[in-house]
């Protein structure tokens, strides 16, 4: 009697539930090696204004490999807001394993200049830094105003 190792569903998909070895000798398992944990999916950013919060539509991505977690996300402003821009961490879609995130910020305004940037985070915010026309200002936040996009990647480790 077999027991089931492998699978290829009605659409082609191959699916293998102890994962795919990659990088090794024929036969030869490296569980370092193993494509076992890999997610991709749509998640929510929580965006907040210190003062006030904008209002806004998002195209929002993430791709999970094993412990690593890269996110995307393009938000069209509909209403500024305003104060200090920054994200709430607990809205990725897996929580840290650290503090320590960053990651890219660049902002359209309004589809005639670009500024860019770095976000961070504290113990539970993603707070976003651009520079200021063409000298970069860390610590000083940026005003959006109504049709601004902001886009982001981060990539940071997870414990799950």
């Amino acid at each position: 009697a077999g027991s089931e190792r492998m699978r290829i569903d009605s659409v082609g998909h191959a699916i293998i539930p102890a994962g795919v070895t990659l990088g090794t000798a024929a036969g030869v398992y490296n569980a370092a090696k193993t494509l076992d944990d890999y997610e991709e999916g749509n998640w929510t950013p929580d965006l907040n204004g210190s003062t006030t919060d904008p209002t806004y539509t998002h195209v929002s991505k993430y791709t999970k490999i094993g412990n690593l977690v890269t996110v995307y996300t393009s938000i069209g402003f509909t209403t500024a807001g305003s104060g200090n821009y920054s994200m709430t961490a607990a809205s990725l879609p897996f929580l840290r394993a650290q503090n320590l995130i960053t990651g890219t910020v660049s902002v359209l305004d309004s589809g005639t200049a670009w500024y860019v940037g770095v976000a961070r985070a504290d113990n539970s915010n993603i707070i976003f830094y651009v520079n200021n026309h063409q000298q970069f200002a860390s610590g000083t936040p940026f005003a959006v105003t109504s049709g601004d996009k902001l886009h982001m990647t981060m990539t940071y480790f997870t414990d799950q």
